[in-house]
């Protein structure tokens, strides 16, 4: 019941045009096996050495060497880190339909289009088992043969592709559910075979590699590319993956369309996703990292002579946006975020933003990042700055993120609409949320994204009002789920007003529609409200006064490493590391409590939160203190 009425969501999302093309979508279900047999002895031709472009061992920096070399070894002893740092057990080779995080196997070889991989067994998520079949840990091995000559590593990376293939039969299991999934392994697979072709690999066995997979993970990325209400970062990595293989055997093209196509498909969707500030309309800010890397590695595989300079400005101001928005040295992202890269183009996974940071900010001379990308993007001659100035902050205005840095203060606030397109997929309910870090330790928390699939009462809580801080109403449920990533109605896009307060207006009768579902008798129960949020800080204290005119609540969220103690009427202590901060909140009731956050995917934490209720008003303000 519970998959039929998602079904029903989803649909009622849909224009006309995407029912259409759907049915279509249908068809080539039933008929894909007829389809799969003109693929029976297909070659892909002779490879291009031009793609990817590689510097010589001799110009990699050591940071680079050493990482590579200490990740190969623990690739090969079984020891795979992922998804923001899950060290986990694999075989060699690895079970490619187990979920390695929680060891759950659903191994079968049943049609990728009879499978349902939102309905997993309990504990088992699908974002687990196709991290490990994009190949990132086989590009690892085949920079490790390249940059190190470690034999032993380029032979595991032969070998681990040849199992895969042999265990996923095109169009069959788990890891064809998505049509992203092929994609990123067309992306990770040129870039192998370009490492393991000059580090001397057996030039017939990646041959037959480049056969067996290249024509039909092509074919099958075209035939089932992303579109309507779908197309997200999705589309991104499908026309990423068709464009690097593309470039790397140009008998890509018989298998899904033109590079030129392509490459124009491509910027339609980079001018699409990002606004015009550079901000990626998913509003996630490790998606916004992923969906930029996808369109940079899809750039270099373009003529650049195709690549419209508006395309390149969009993606300057991409980078721009993510190295202004990004904290580093403890992120607590906003908005989903699984942690995931397209390849491993850093030294150290664990600095991974920080390594983007440097790069995008040309700070990163001799870095890893430099050695496999070349220089940033550069920016046109008519390139102006993407944010603004407002009151102090520097408001990217069409994304909706604010940042501001007053002191030992880093302050970042929400102001974004829930997210890209109707199903605004990848949105959390955090508008006029506020992340606020102290001398670069993150204080209060966005309290990240948990998983995907196989906890569902997590998600539904990580994604809601109660785990942000942004004034809320207990027991609202606007906007509502209707599933999976599907919102089925969005709140108003906050706006600023000129002395540092912004406003989110909640009104069902005011916002847009994502599906035709709810009922009346829901639609009355969320009147028109007007929450307002105004912010101070200074060097010694930050000030968040919030207003309603109706009863409300507020959840602050402290990170994970703070201790926190009443000592007095509504006022709390903070310590970490020999520093202590003090927090007090005027205008309502508050209690100090425990609650859930993910400081990376699948990766649950407790931590402090402060739970205040108020009748119209509430202030909270967090000071220096002495320890």
């Amino acid at each position: 019941m519970a998959a039929l009425l998602w079904y029903l969501n989803r649909l009622r999302a849909m224009e006309p045009v995407e029912i259409a093309g759907r049915v279509r979508e249908k068809w080539r279900r039933v008929t894909e096996d007829r389809a799969l047999g003109g693929l029976s002895g297909a070659g892909v031709g002779e490879a291009r050495g031009s793609y990817p472009a590689l510097k010589p061992p001799s110009a990699a920096p050591s940071a680079l060497v050493d990482g590579v070399a200490r990740e190969a070894e623990a690739i090969l002893a079984g020891r795979w880190h992922i998804l923001g740092g899950h060290e986990v057990r694999v075989a060699s080779p690895p079970d490619w339909h187990r979920d390695p995080i929680s060891g759950i196997g659903i191994q079968t070889d049943r049609p990728a289009r009879s499978l349902d991989h939102r309905s997993l067994p309990e504990g088992a998520d699908p974002r687990s088992i196709w991290e490990i079949s994009r190949w990132t840990q086989v590009v690892r091995l085949a920079q490790a043969a390249y940059l190190c000559g470690n034999r032993e590593a380029s032979d595991a990376a032969i070998a681990f592709l040849e199992d895969w293939v042999s265990k996923n039969p095109v169009g069959r299991g788990i890891n064809w559910t998505s049509a992203m999934e092929p994609g990123l392994r067309l992306i990770n697979f040129t870039w192998a075979h370009a490492l393991l072709s000059v580090a001397g690999a057996d030039p017939a066995r990646l041959e037959a590699l480049a056969d067996r997979i290249v024509p039909p993970h092509c074919w099958w990325v075209w035939r089932y590319k992303s579109f309507g209400s779908s197309a997200n970062n999705h589309l991104l990595g499908e026309l990423a993956g068709l464009i690097c293989a593309s470039a790397r055997w140009p008998g890509a093209a018989t298998f899904c369309a033109p590079v030129g196509e392509l490459g124009d498909l491509l910027q339609r969707e980079v001018a699409a996703q990002f606004w015009e500030d550079g901000g990626n309309r998913e509003q996630g800010l490790h998606y916004h990292l992923f969906a930029f890397e996808l369109c940079l590695h899809a750039l270099a595989g373009l003529p650049a002579e195709s690549v419209d300079p508006r395309t390149s400005e969009r993606l300057s101001r991409a980078a721009e946006f993510f190295a202004d928005v990004v904290t580093p040295g403890e992120p607590w992202d906003y908005g989903d975020s699984d942690d995931a890269h397209v390849i491993p183009i850093f030294a150290d996974a664990r600095q991974c933003p920080k390594e983007w940071q440097a790069w995008i900010c040309g700070g990163s001379a001799g870095s890893a990042m430099a050695y496999w990308l070349g220089d940033p993007l550069s920016r046109p001659a008519t390139y102006e700055k993407p944010s603004m100035s407002w009151c102090g902050w520097t408001l990217y205005a069409q994304t909706g993120i604010a940042v501001r840095e007053e002191g030992d203060w880093r302050l970042r606030w929400d102001l974004s609409p829930l997210g890209f397109g109707k199903m605004a997929a990848h949105g959390h309910l955090d508008a006029l949320h506020l992340s606020v870090w102290f001398q670069g330790m993150a204080v209060i928390i966005d309290p990240g994204t948990g998983g995907y699939f196989g906890a569902d009462e997590i998600r539904d809580h990580l994604t809601g009002w109660a785990a942000h801080n942004g004034p809320h109403f207990p027991g609202s449920d606007f906007p509502r789920r209707g599933g999976p990533f599907l919102w089925q109605e969005h709140h108003a896009r906050p706006f600023t007003l000129p002395d540092a307060s912004a406003v989110l207006e909640i009104s069902r009768n005011k916002v847009p529609r994502c599906s035709g579902i709810v009922a009346e008798s829901d639609r009355q129960s969320t009147p028109h409200l007007t929450i307002c949020r105004k912010i101070d800080v200074s060097d010694s204290q930050l000030q968040i006064a919030d207003s309603v005119g109706v009863p409300f609540s507020v959840h602050w969220q402290i990170a994970p490493d703070w201790q926190v103690e009443e000592f007095g009427s509504s006022e709390f202590r903070l310590r970490r590391d020999g520093v202590c901060l003090s927090m007090a909140i005027e205008g309502g009731d508050v209690t100090l409590g425990r609650s859930i956050c993910a400081p990376s995917f699948r990766r649950i934490a407790d931590s402090p939160v402060l739970r205040a209720s108020a009748s119209n008003m509430l202030t909270t303000r967090l000071s220096i203190d002495e320890c």
